[in-house]
C-alpha cells in the first residue's frame, strides 16, 4: 500500500500537516475527556463494544504497566490478557500497553496483533473502554495504548 506524501494529502484534502496534526490531537484530547468523566450507567457500560482510536504518534502517555506477549501463541495470549486486565482492574489502572510486537519475525506476518485487537473488542469489553496503536515513543505498530473501565 502506497502511503500519502504530505504534498497529496494537501492537495486532496485541503489540510497542512500541522493542521492534521493538531486536529488529530483535538480528536484525541476531546476522547481522553469523554474517558474521564463516568457518566456512563455502571451496568450498561459492560455490553459497550470499546472503541477504537486514533492517538497522536507523538503523544507521551502515562502508562501504569504493561504486557509483553511477544512469543506467546494465541492460546497463551488470551490466558495472559485475561489475567493481566483482572488484576489491572483490581488495581484500578486508567492506561496500560499491550505489546504484540509487529510481526516481523513470523513467517506469515504478524498474527498477535489481530487477535490481540479482536479479543480488545470481544471478550476484553467488560474492561476496555477504548484503545489504539501506541505512539512511537510507546512502541509503534507493534503495541496497543488501552483506556480501562
Amino acid at each position: 500500500m502506497k502511503k500519502i506524501t504530505d504534498d497529496d494529502w494537501e492537495k486532496v484534502f485541503g489540510l497542512k500537516k500541522e493542521e492534521r496534526e493538531q486536529e488529530e490531537y483535538q480528536e484525541f484530547v476531546r476522547h481522553i475527556r469523554e474517558l474521564t468523566i463516568d457518566g456512563f450507567p455502571k451496568d450498561k457500560n459492560k455490553n459497550i463494544s470499546p472503541k477504537k482510536i486514533k492517538i497522536p504518534k507523538k503523544s507521551i502517555l502515562n502508562i501504569d504497566d504493561q504486557l509483553d506477549l511477544h512469543g506467546l501463541t494465541r492460546e497463551e495470549s488470551a490466558i495472559h490478557l485475561k489475567e493481566f486486565f483482572i488484576n489491572a482492574k483490581g488495581e484500578r489502572l486508567k492506561i496500560v500497553l499491550i505489546i504484540t510486537g509487529k510481526g516481523k519475525h513470523s513467517e506469515k506476518g504478524a498474527a498477535l496483533k489481530p487477535f490481540v485487537e479482536k479479543w480488545l473488542k470481544t471478550e476484553g469489553n467488560k474492561f476496555v473502554k477504548s484503545f489504539g496503536t501506541a505512539p512511537k515513543a510507546h512502541g509503534g505498530e507493534g503495541a496497543f495504548v488501552v483506556f480501562l473501565r
